[in-house]
């Protein structure tokens, strides 16, 4: 998505030559920065609009504050948030929580579907993931995951199968 400035409201790109701009105003050839698109700005535009069109370019400063502000108002991450709901954002989940209950979950199934060892859980690679997934998520030990976590995936599944065969 191109940004435009408000300037190009007075001036038009010349058919003959990109590199210059036409001023709506009095037809005048102003060059846009350069010869080559990148090196294009609208400096020389506002310039000349300040020095032959007074009133035009009290339009333009106007016109360019508006905007200036509404993009200023649209930028990403300015939102404003409660302090007690950033402070809630950055601690870790309770480990009853339903929200790390789900987690704790997938990662588990994830660990069997993989047939990975428990050790996984303390590789820093899946730690930066997780961490980057779900800040306030504590995952848990391999400890945890053998001791607890396991016993209880087997007994799931172990129902699961008894109810198929049933």
């Amino acid at each position: 998505m191109a940004v435009h400035s408000p300037v190009w409201a007075y001036f038009s790109v010349s058919e003959t030559d990109n590199s210059l701009a036409i001023c709506k105003s009095c037809s005048t050839e102003v060059p846009r920065g350069g010869k080559k698109s990148k090196c294009f700005n609208t400096t020389n535009l506002i310039s000349h609009l300040k020095l032959h069109h007074q009133e035009l370019w009290k339009d333009y400063e106007a016109a360019a504050g508006a905007k200036s502000k509404a993009n200023t108002n649209k930028r990403k991450g300015t939102e404003l948030v409660a302090i007690d709901e950033a402070f809630e954002k950055q601690q870790k989940f309770d480990r009853k929580d339903p929200r790390a209950k789900a987690l704790d979950e997938k990662n588990h199934a994830l660990h069997c579907l993989w047939r990975s060892a428990f050790t996984v859980v303390e590789d820093m690679g899946f730690r930066l993931l997780m961490q980057h997934l779900e800040p306030r998520y504590q995952i848990p030990s391999r400890r945890c995951f053998s001791d607890s976590c396991l016993p209880v995936l087997y007994d799931h599944i172990a129902n699961y199968i008894h109810t198929l065969l049933g």
